[in-house]
């Protein structure tokens, strides 16, 4: 006959030896550290500042100037860069401290020199010349007036 101790006792060992070999599996496993996990590539953009004339200009021209193909491809562009900038900051861990997290810290949207690089990308050009007023145009006095 089967002696069920003997079977109960070789089942417990089969059970905690399989634990231990989980455990030093576990430990050899890689974690996302940033070394061993490679980042996407990023274009890579430097910070510029703007004149008030040309933040506008590219503002202008990115969200309502644009149309078509044009569009798609300065857009597309972008949120390439957008989703590229919050992977990375996710494998670094970045942001934690931050309400919304990496989505919140890398919307590209705010930036006008991502925006700008979006638009030299698809090769659209936009002015940053500004039209000042006509003065030349001088109204005729009223009538009667002195």
């Amino acid at each position: 006959m089967v002696n069920l101790r003997r079977v109960s006792l070789i089942a417990g060992l089969l059970v905690v030896a399989a634990a231990v070999v989980a455990v030093y599996a576990y430990q050899g496993t890689p974690s996302n550290s940033v070394s061993q996990v490679e980042l996407p590539p990023l274009v890579e953009i430097p910070h510029k500042e703007f004149s008030p004339d040309e933040y506008r200009a590219i503002q202008e021209t990115f969200w309502t100037k644009i149309q078509g193909k044009e569009r798609q491809c300065a857009e597309s562009f972008v949120f390439t860069y957008m989703g590229t900038l919050r992977r990375r900051c996710e494998i670094q861990g970045g942001a934690k401290d931050i309400g919304g997290g990496c989505a919140h810290m890398t919307n590209a949207m705010n930036y006008p020199e991502v925006l700008q690089a979006g638009l030299k990308h698809c090769d659209i050009k936009y002015s940053t010349h500004v039209p000042r007023p006509n003065n030349s145009f001088k109204p005729t006095p009223l009538r009667g007036a002195a």
